[in-house]
């Protein structure tokens, strides 16, 4: 329960877990909705997301500057620069740069929609909206199409609906309190789903240290979160200016990154 309190409390926002419990004891059905085509809706309440929180998120830097991607100036362009940059700096002042790239196994259907509504009312999003979301996000069911037959209907659990409109920017809500993660002297960069993390210092053994204790610090927010990462699909990315002669043994959930 630590960075569920951590995020509440932080800020003295008690009524913020009061919101999410009512929301979730609830669980309004909004009728209206219900009776719009998918489509119509989504294209209709993107436009209307579009225009009343992207700019809060933006202007009052309610989603880190470090997560890019679906939202305005923050293009995988920018992601690009700030990395750049970020090593530049290292070899000018005779650093090493030693990076993690992780991979969110099935990222999109493994979110958990309940943690999703909590960081959004966080995030400051409007009571309505998280109505709307946790109504559509929750009451979701499908079926299998094979030839002829049609199998029964599943109810969806968690995860975000491929292919919708508002999926990436709710993933973008998602991550949004990842940098909680950090050991100090580590940083890190998101785009989508892509999060890279990165260290630089002139001691290798301190790179070390400090990109383990944020692995280990990862591996506990993901379980908390439902997410999972894939070590197999994790590489370590030795960008110093000199080529070491061997990487750093940086572990997750006690298995070696590649």
């Amino acid at each position: 329960k630590f960075l569920l309190l951590l995020i509440s409390l932080r800020n003295g926002n008690i009524r913020l877990l009061s919101q999410f419990q009512n929301l979730i004891r609830t669980k309004q059905k909004l009728t209206l909705v219900d009776q719009l085509p998918s489509r119509l809706f989504f294209t209709s309440f993107r436009k209307n997301f579009d225009s009343a929180y992207y700019p809060s998120f933006t202007n009052r830097e309610k989603i880190p500057p470090s997560v890019n991607g679906f939202l305005p100036l923050r293009d995988n362009q920018l992601a690009v620069y700030k990395i750049h940059t970020a090593i530049s700096e290292a070899h000018s002042h005779k650093k090493y740069f030693i990076g993690i790239n992780l991979g969110i196994k099935s990222a999109y259907d493994t979110v958990c929609i309940d943690g999703l509504i909590f960081k959004c009312l966080h995030l400051g999003i409007n009571d309505n909206i998280t109505k709307v979301l946790h109504n559509f996000l929750q009451n979701r069911t499908l079926q299998v199409r094979w030839r002829n037959s049609l199998s029964g209907t599943k109810p969806v659990q968690k995860g975000l609906p491929q292919g919708s409109v508002v999926s990436p920017i709710l993933f973008v809500c998602f991550l949004a309190d990842f940098s909680e993660t950090l050991d100090v002297g580590a940083e890190y960069l998101i785009f989508a789903d892509d999060i890279f993390i990165f260290c630089a210092h002139t001691s290798l053994d301190h790179i070390s240290k400090k990109l383990q204790n944020t692995m280990g610090n990862v591996y506990k927010w993901c379980n908390y979160w439902k997410l999972i990462i894939s070590p197999e699909k994790c590489s370590i990315a030795d960008l110093s200016k000199k080529k070491l002669q061997s990487i750093p043994r940086i572990t997750y959930a006690g298995f070696p990154l590649p």
